[in-house]
């Protein structure tokens, strides 16, 4: 039996394609596209991000993790620790 598999490329795009994304990542992913917009028309990065209101530390962030893990890295993320440190005392220390 013969299998036949389609190149990388091609699965990687249909799961870009797929993931639905909610309004605050579509809005991201808006001013990405009005600042390349504007970077192409020749603006500065830094003018660019000061029209959009956005910080341009931001938009290269959001830029890059666009570009290497799709649409869906554009949600919102949790900004708990990775590690919370335990309490080293005991329940009965306490008053």
């Amino acid at each position: 039996m013969r299998q036949i598999y389609l190149q990388k490329q091609f699965y990687q795009l249909v799961k870009r394609i797929l993931t639905k994304i909610n309004a605050q990542a579509q809005m991201r992913l808006g001013f990405i596209s009005a600042w390349h917009a504007l970077r192409d028309e020749g603006i500065k990065a830094e003018k660019a991000a000061e029209i959009l209101g956005v910080s341009r530390a931001t938009l290269y962030r959001w830029d890059h993790r666009l570009q290497s893990e799709g649409p869906k890295v554009l949600e919102e993320r949790s900004r708990r620790p990775k590690r919370v440190r335990r309490r080293q005392w005991g329940l009965n220390v306490l008053p």
